[in-house]
């Protein structure tokens, strides 16, 4: 089922946040800046969007939001602050934090804004904003029924998922009011925007649901979940036999980055994410690629001393694959993950040389192929009576290699987080994947069973934890 009145389906082109505000009001029905503004020569080769939604308030002041898009679905809706318009001029001023600024003029002729943003860089680029039609993003939110409290009425999924057979709740032994109370939480975003919730039960999918636009067929960004298919690819390429390498047996080109301080790292410490390194944004800094960058770092603790969330290491990861397997990373993928389950739609960020895939967050999914890499993870390994992944690596890698992890009861296996058994998941362990905005591939083993979730949770932690605690209370 999917809950939307209007998908708002456009071109990926241009991510660009600006936040607008009060300028003069006017009295006029015709105000040309009221509407729906995009970039009128989008680079095809983007996979984001903004859309800026300009509106007045009832004082006839300029209000609005900007709508960025992913893939051509909904990522995130911002307030628009700041804007200020007369005699056909235009200036907007963004977050300060990120120094973006745009001026430019208003076309009365061409019915278009023409104008500069400046981004935190500091560099300008000439950009057009052509309108949109009225309403474009009307109804882009969950359709909500006319009766409170809202009412959830459960349906199976009736649309075959190949390699997965289709059942429904009380079937496979869960309770429907469980179900339809997550569902609430999400219609009036007491969770906050989620994107997709499915859920297998004993190889069985018995749950699909889709809000904001989204529905089988969208890419959804992994963002952090990325690193967890990292893992399975690595362990296709080399397995638990190469979990004792030094890092420089396959990094000899940076070798000269190479000092008594990091020269011990093991491939298994880049797992389980404990080489040390020093984490936060990093800039390129001349960096010649992807891998170079992250090992020009300094290092903050001894090899293996301690974790640290570390989305270098997962970079890192992508250059060993690429030696053991021959090819790079997302190649080396489509062959030998994404072809027997038969996913064929999917999207990778290149690093900013578009040589290398980003690993530690490039990758996009469906959420149905994402069910199937859960299910594929529960069943260690196995496909369809195949084994894709050896068996071996799934046991490993879904094994607590890290307890102390400094998040709560969660610990660290190797690029999969592992929840302990604790009150709230039923003393059952769980296996996950987590994105940035809520994006986690969950595989309870004990309960035969699987879900998916994908949102737009970017801002701030209180909605994602109250998700978590709806997604538990199924459990």
């Amino acid at each position: 089922m999917t809950y939307l009145l209007k998908s708002a389906n456009v071109c990926c082109v241009f991510c660009m946040i600006l936040y607008l505000s009060e300028c003069s009001p006017k009295k006029s029905t015709d105000d040309p800046l009221l509407g729906y503004w995009v970039l009128e020569a989008p680079d095809p080769d983007d996979i984001m969007n903004v859309i800026f939604e300009i509106k007045k308030d009832s004082a006839g002041r300029y209000v609005g939001n900007s709508h960025v898009f992913y893939l051509g679905a909904k990522y995130t809706t911002d307030t628009l602050l700041n804007l200020r318009y007369k005699d056909n001029k235009i200036s907007m001023v963004s977050d300060p934090a990120e120094n973006q600024r745009f001026s430019g003029m208003y076309n009365n002729r061409l019915n278009r804004i023409e104008g500069f943003p400046t981004g935190e860089d500091g560099s300008t680029l000439k950009h057009n904003l052509k309108k949109l039609e009225d309403k474009y993003l009307e109804g882009s939110g969950p359709v909500m029924q006319e009766s409170e409290p809202f009412i959830y009425n459960y349906h199976p999924p009736v649309l075959p998922l190949d390699g997965v057979v289709l059942s429904d709740l009380g079937r496979e032994g869960m309770d429907p009011d469980k179900v339809g109370s997550l569902i609430r939480k999400i219609a009036d975003q007491t969770v906050g925007e989620v994107h997709a919730v499915l859920i297998a039960k004993n190889d069985k999918l018995v749950l699909e649901e889709y809000f904001y636009g989204h529905g089988m067929n969208s890419l959804h960004p992994l963002h952090s979940s990325t690193k967890s298919i990292a893992s399975l690819l690595f362990g296709m390429a080399a397995g638990t036999a190469a979990l004792d390498d030094c890092i420089w047996t396959y990094l000899k080109e940076y070798d000269s980055h190479r000092n008594d301080s990091n020269r011990a790292i093991t491939v298994e410490q880049l797992l389980t994410m404990t080489a040390g390194f020093e984490v936060g944004d990093h800039l390129w800094d001349g960096a010649k690629d992807l891998y170079e960058n992250a090992l020009t770092r300094k290092m903050a603790l001894a090899p293996g001393e301690a974790f640290q969330y570390d989305g270098g290491c997962s970079n890192m990861l992508g250059k060993i694959i690429h030696c053991r397997s021959g090819v790079k990373a997302d190649e080396f993928a489509e062959q030998a993950l994404f072809e027997p389950l038969n996913i064929t739609d999917y999207y990778w960020q290149k690093d900013h040389e578009g040589k290398f895939p980003v690993m530690d967050g490039g990758l996009a999914l469906t959420a149905r192929d994402m069910l199937k890499i859960g299910i594929l993870v529960k069943n260690k390994g196995k496909w369809n009576g195949k084994q894709v992944i050896p068996e071996s690596w799934i046991e490993e890698s879904t094994r607590l290699h890290v307890e102390e992890t400094g998040w709560g009861t969660e610990g660290y296996g190797y690029h999969w987080w592992i929840e302990k058994p604790n009150e709230m998941n039923g003393r059952q362990q769980i296996v996950y994947s987590q994105g940035m905005g809520f994006q986690v591939i969950m595989i309870i083993p004990a309960s035969g069973m699987v879900m998916v979730v994908t949102a737009g949770n970017y801002r701030g932690m209180e909605k994602n934890f109250e998700l978590w605690k709806a997604i538990h209370a199924l459990i």
